[in-house]
C-alpha cells in the first residue's frame, strides 16, 4: 500500500516514537484500564471490548483543528533566555483556507524546535477566537516522513461510516513505521465489536496468527487480534487458543490480552468454549485474581454484545460463581444488578458476612443490590418484595458515596 502523497523522491524516514516508547506507553495504558476496570464497575462502554485506551488519533486531532499544514524546518533564533522562534515553510496544505496557507510561506511557531533543514513537521492548531487577532494556537506539532503524512492524508474523516474507516485502518494495523501501527489500531480501539466484526471478510487469518504469535507484537494488542481471529478463524486456531488460555499461570502473572483471546475461542467454539473456559477458571480455587476477571471481561462481553445468542441465564450462573470469591465478589454482585439478576438474591443473600462481603463496604453493596432490586417494579409479588424490605431494615449501615449501584 503506497501512502506517499509527495512525488519527489522519499527522504529518509523520521520515526517520532520508538517502538520502546510505544511499548511503555501500552502498558501505562492498559494498567489504567485495568485499575479503572476493577474499581469503577461501570457500564460496559461502546468500544472495542478488548483494547486499552489510546491517545487520540491524526483523525481526531484533524477533526478538531481548524489548520492542518504540511511544512519544512528551515531554522530556529534564539531572542533571550525566555524568547525564542522556530521558522517552518509550508510544503503541504492539508486543511485551512489556500489563502492564508499559501505553499512556500512561512510559518513561525514561539517557542525553539530543533531541527534540520528539510525535515518535515506536521502542524495542526485553531484559529485564535479574538477577533483582532488572526493567529494559530498550534495543538500538534508532530515529526512526520512522507509516507506517514499519505497515511494522514488518505485517512477517512470521522463523518464517514466506522466500518468503511476500518478498512482503510486494517491495512495500518502493525506497520513497520510505529507512528501508522500506533494510530490505526488507536482507531480499532475506539470502534465497537459490531463494526469490528462487520469487515471480517477483509481480514487475513494467517497474518492475524502470525501477530498472535511473534514476540515483536504488543501484548496489549492481541486481545483485538484474537478476536478478530474468532471472527474468521478455524478449527486450529481454536485448539491453539485453549491451548495458551489454559498455559499454567503465575499468581501474580498478569496476561495481557488474555480476555480477548478467550473471546477468540468462543466466538470459534460457541457455548461448548464458554463452558471449558469457564470450569478451567471459574471452578478452579486456584485460579489467580487475574484471569478471573478476565473471565469477567469474557461474560461481559458475551452479555452486551451477545454474538452467540445465549440465553442470559447462562452468562448469570456463570458469574454468580464469583460471589464467593473474595477478591472479585463485589465486581460480580454489580454486574449481576446491572443484568437484573434478582434469582441471585438468595445466593447473595447468604453472602452476608463472607469472603468479600465480610466488612461495611461489601455489606453495603448487598444492601444497595437489594434496593436497586426494589426499584425494579415488574420484579417479584408483594411477599418477596417485603421480605427483601425487612431485610434492609434489619441491616442499617452508613450509607457510602462509593460505587453506587446503577438504576435498571
Amino acid at each position: 500500500m503506497n501512502f506517499n502523497p509527495l512525488s519527489r523522491p522519499q527522504r529518509d524516514s523520521v520515526i517520532p516514537l520508538t517502538l520502546f516508547r510505544s511499548w511503555l506507553t501500552g502498558i501505562a495504558s492498559w494498567v489504567a484500564f485495568l485499575i479503572l476496570g476493577m474499581t469503577s464497575h461501570g457500564a460496559w462502554t461502546a468500544h472495542c471490548p478488548f483494547c486499552p485506551p489510546s491517545q487520540p488519533t491524526y483523525a481526531e486531532h484533524l477533526a478538531n483543528s481548524d489548520v492542518a499544514i504540511l511544512v519544512q524546518w528551515k531554522g530556529q533564533k534564539v531572542h533571550s533566555e525566555q524568547e525564542a522562534t522556530t521558522t517552518f515553510e509550508i510544503v503541504d496544505l492539508l486543511k485551512g483556507d489556500p489563502k492564508d496557507w499559501k505553499k512556500e510561506g512561512k510559518v513561525s511557531v514561539p517557542y525553539a524546535r530543533d531541527g534540520q533543514p528539510g525535515d518535515l513537521l506536521l502542524l495542526m492548531g485553531q484559529a485564535d477566537a479574538s477577533p483582532k487577532e488572526k493567529n494559530t494556537n498550534w495543538l500538534l506539532v508532530q515529526e512526520v516522513n512522507e509516507v506517514l503524512y499519505g497515511y494522514i492524508r488518505k485517512a477517512p474523516p470521522l463523518e464517514e461510516k466506522n466500518a468503511k474507516r476500518l478498512e482503510f485502518y486494517w491495512q495500518g494495523l502493525e506497520s513497520l513505521d510505529p507512528e501508522i501501527g500506533n494510530d490505526a489500531f488507536a482507531e480499532f480501539s475506539r470502534a465497537t465489536y459490531a463494526d469490528v466484526a462487520s469487515i471480517k471478510a477483509i481480514y487475513q487469518p494467517e497474518k492475524l496468527r502470525q501477530w498472535l504469535r511473534s514476540e515483536q507484537v504488543l501484548p496489549i494488542r492481541k486481545g483485538l487480534y484474537a478476536m478478530m481471529l474468532g471472527l474468521v478463524g478455524n478449527g486450529e486456531d481454536a485448539a491453539w487458543m485453549l491451548e495458551e488460555i489454559l498455559r499454567p499461570v503465575q499468581p501474580q502473572e498478569t496476561r495481557l490480552g488474555i480476555d480477548g483471546m478467550m473471546a477468540g475461542f468462543v466466538l470459534l467454539e460457541g457455548q461448548t468454549g464458554l463452558e471449558k473456559i469457564c470450569h478451567a477458571k471459574l471452578d478452579n480455587p486456584q485460579t489467580s485474581p487475574a484471569e478471573l476477571y478476565a473471565t469477567v471481561n469474557l461474560l461481559r462481553f458475551l452479555w452486551e454484545e451477545n454474538p452467540l445468542h445465549l440465553p442470559p441465564e447462562i452468562l448469570r450462573n456463570q458469574l454468580r460463581k464469583l460471589l464467593p470469591k473474595r477478591e472479585l465478589g463485589e465486581v460480580a454482585l454489580v454486574d449481576l444488578a446491572r443484568w437484573k439478576d434478582w434469582g441471585a438474591w438468595p445466593m447473595i443473600q447468604a453472602q452476608w458476612g463472607q469472603g468479600a462481603f465480610s466488612n461495611t463496604t461489601g455489606k453495603q453493596k448487598i444492601i444497595q443490590f437489594a434496593q436497586t432490586m426494589l426499584k425494579d417494579q415488574n420484579w417479584g409479588d408483594p411477599q418477596s418484595r417485603q421480605a427483601v424490605q425487612d431485610f434492609i431494615d434489619r441491616n442499617p449501615l452508613p450509607k457510602s458515596p462509593f460505587l453506587p449501584l446503577p438504576t435498571p
